[in-house]
């Protein structure tokens, strides 16, 4: 057990998991008998400064994550081995889940700003690649609506100074709701065109997720704990609505459009992007099913009594496990 909270570490339930006794379901550990909630999977801070460290693309399989020169020192490395063995025991395959959080966000609002620049620079080096939709983008104020979020983020950050954040994370997290809308609208019309970007849907998929997270969190720390499961069961339907339709054939066709090697037979650049959007779709399932599960947390946070504001303090600032598990009763 670590600190008041009822956590454990991911190994306790290990042997459960090999024997088929228990099964994950999204964010969710289940009795395979019974299907009773055992325990929820929780992020914290530590993971998602690791996988923001090592992860080269979110759409990866989980093989892909490794441990780069930059993270040079030893415990670092350490930190990063714990972190894919418990998704592996855990049996992840894709990295899809880490996009929408693994329970409630643990990324902070400073590590979500960092990220949100790194999308805005990958959204510049489009310009020259799909230079019309670009355009198209910068029309409807794709780079003002960075800075909005960007802003908010700053302001939910500097809310734990106030004497009274409350008023303040709840204002920041209607805003954000607004941010959240608008890059769903964008995502939705991208998968409408007739041609699909994977980079850019990429970049437009994760700017929907950490608006989506940071309007949970800020919701979480204000203890509206209520108003945090609306969101997280709404957001949860955001995505079906908007994955649940692809495949990855329709996807191939619609991809390879956009790839330069016109010389290559139809038959073999579509078996070659293929490739990519199976990975790609199996991924967006991860983030579905992870997304579906977190409304469950939300309902053993408000039946147990734990305050919104401590869970967040203690799954941010845990220095020592990237994963913990929450018992269910």
């Amino acid at each position: 057990m670590l600190g008041p909270i009822p956590f454990e570490i991911p190994a306790k339930f290990a042997a459960g998991i090999v024997n088929g006794n228990l099964v994950r379901a999204g964010a969710l550990l289940k009795d395979t008998g019974s299907g009773q909630i055992v325990a929820h999977l929780q992020e914290t801070g530590l993971a998602q400064k690791l996988l923001g460290s090592a992860m080269s693309s979110p759409f990866s399989p989980l093989q892909a994550l490794g441990a780069p020169a930059s993270l040079a020192a030893n415990v670092q490395l350490v930190q990063l081995k714990s972190m894919i063995e418990g998704l592996q025991m855990l049996q992840f395959v894709n990295l899809g889940a880490t996009v929408a959080g693994i329970g409630v966000s643990a990324i902070g609002f400073v590590l979500m700003n960092k990220k949100l620049n790194g999308l805005q620079s990958q959204m510049a080096t489009f310009a020259d690649r799909v230079e019309v939709r670009f355009q198209e983008l910068q029309e409807r104020e794709f780079r003002s609506h960075y800075s909005k979020v960007r802003g908010l983020f700053n302001q939910a950050d500097q809310a734990h100074s106030l004497t009274t954040p409350t008023a303040e994370w709840q204002r920041i997290a209607c805003v954000l709701a607004d941010e959240s809308a608008y890059f769903r609208g964008e995502v939705e019309h991208l998968l409408q065109s007739e041609i699909f970007d994977n980079e850019l849907f990429g970049v437009l998929t994760r700017s929907f997720a950490l608006c989506n997270a940071g309007r949970t969190e800020c919701l979480v720390l204000a203890g509206e704990l209520q108003a945090a499961h609306k969101v997280s069961h709404d957001v949860a339907g955001d995505y079906n609505a908007l994955f649940d339709p692809l495949n990855p054939i329709q996807l191939a066709h619609k991809s390879a459009a956009l790839v330069e090697n016109k010389e290559m037979p139809f038959d073999h650049l579509l078996r070659q992007e293929l490739v990519g959007m199976r990975n790609l779709v199996n991924n967006l399932r991860d983030i579905q099913d992870a997304a579906t599960s977190k409304p469950y947390l939300m309902e053993t946070l408000i039946e147990r009594g734990i305050d919104g504001y401590e869970y967040m303090q203690a799954i941010s600032k845990e220095k020592e496990q990237p994963l913990l598990l929450i018992t269910a009763r």
